[in-house]
């Protein structure tokens, strides 16, 4: 899969793994950053307390969500 012109940029800009507050910076708000973290069907790393997501699968399930037909599922899935 060719990276898109959005994962380029964010792999100049963010860290290989995605805490909330960078989560927040990509626009998301802070509730649906930490909605996102704590998802099931998303794979996030846990280190002590803390959730990180790695930012290239994120983004590749960003695509995926993105060009998925609006069938019935919603953010909150």
């Amino acid at each position: 899969m060719t990276p898109t012109l959005l994962q380029t940029q964010a792999s100049i800009t963010l860290p290989a793994l995605l805490d909330a507050k960078h989560l927040q910076s990509c626009g998301l708000s802070r509730s649906m950053a930490y909605h996102l973290l704590n998802r099931e069907d998303l794979p996030v790393v846990r280190i002590g307390k803390r959730v990180f997501m790695n930012r290239d699968l994120f983004f590749r399930w960003m695509d995926e969500q993105a060009n998925q037909t609006q069938g019935g599922k919603d953010y909150y899935g």
